[in-house]
């Protein structure tokens, strides 16, 4: 697979994906359609298109990205899936249990991928700050992600294009609970904050482990910003800081307390998106589609999960 098309020239394509992309010796040759901006030929960008359904048509390309808001997922996971195409999509790759079984019900007929790009794991801080709590066998997981208020004409604040804070950000509750425990949890307790236009904002709550296991979650649309993990067990806490939006630029260290005694450990630079491609079309190249498959629908399944223990109405 050489080439690629992005369908929606978001922020995140344009941050991320783009750069993460032309950085890799996989593709040859990215094509870009974006119904609003005007994008520029240049560093393997070799065509354009203005409009979506056009573009997926008309491209050669075997593989899709798909960064469109939320609601608009589906369809076109669906649209490029049944033009035999292989589909990555940013998170939640859907809303709902319905959606998930269809595009399953597709991929089982034909030699096809789906993979959805929740990278945070894909830093080597993750990694580390794994395995050093993985010595104490119980314990609090702690994740918290808050961004101050997002403008009111963003899409992740509209219920319409699949916005609020569980659609945007359950992703990283549950997989990084899934991630770190090695296993889903017994169940979820969880609570939504609603605005004026009955769109969460933010939501709390926590999962349920083996004894003495426990992820608590505080995820927020409206608050000071905050970006962290911590795991306690006893008199030992770890801290990494920037754990769902680590910078490729951002020089990552994890803090560590263990009997009252501190310590710094440097991690140091690396880069979510490009290691997050470099994982996948390697497994591309080994022909593992249904590995890819099964951690889509696992990583999805659990999302979708989460939704159901909300009091999301």
């Amino acid at each position: 697979m050489k080439k690629i098309l992005i369908l929606g020239f978001s922020e995140l394509s344009q941050r991320k994906i783009i750069p993460a992309l032309q950085n890799l010796n996989y593709i040859e040759e990215i094509e870009i359609a974006s119904k609003s901006k005007i994008v520029s030929k240049d560093n393997k960008i070799t065509k354009t298109y203005f409009d979506y359904d056009t573009a997926l048509k008309e491209t050669s390309a075997d593989l899709i990205y798909i960064s469109l808001p939320n609601s608009q997922h589906y369809k076109y996971c669906k649209e490029s899936i049944m033009l035999n195409k292989s589909v990555i999509v940013d998170k939640p790759a859907v809303l709902s249990s319905a959606e998930l079984n269809s595009l399953k019900s597709l991929m089982f007929k034909k030699n096809l991928f789906i993979t959805q790009s929740c990278v945070f794991q894909y830093h080597k801080a993750w990694d580390e700050f794994v395995d050093i709590s993985k010595k104490y066998k119980s314990g609090t997981l702690n994740l918290t992600f808050h961004i101050p208020k997002l403008d009111e004409k963003n899409f992740r604040m509209s219920k319409d294009f699949g916005g609020g804070c569980l659609n945007d950000m359950g992703i990283y509750a549950t997989e990084a609970s899934r991630l770190f425990w090695g296993d889903n949890p017994h169940s979820y307790e969880i609570f939504n904050n609603f605005n004026s236009k009955n769109l969460d904002i933010n939501f709390h709550g926590e999962a349920s482990y083996d004894k003495y296991k426990i992820t608590k979650f505080n995820f927020s649309f409206n608050s000071n910003y905050k970006n962290f993990a911590k795991f306690e067990s006893g008199k030992f806490s770890i801290i990494y800081e920037r754990v769902f939006s680590p910078h490729e630029d951002v020089d990552i260290s994890i803090n560590i307390t263990e009997n009252s005694l501190k310590k710094s450990v440097n991690i140091g630079f690396d880069n979510t998106f490009l290691n997050y491609f470099e994982y996948i079309f390697n497994e591309i190249n080994q022909k593992n589609y249904d590995k890819i498959n099964y951690q889509f629908n696992e990583s999805v399944k659990e999302f979708l999960r989460l939704k159901e223990f909300s009091y999301e109405k």
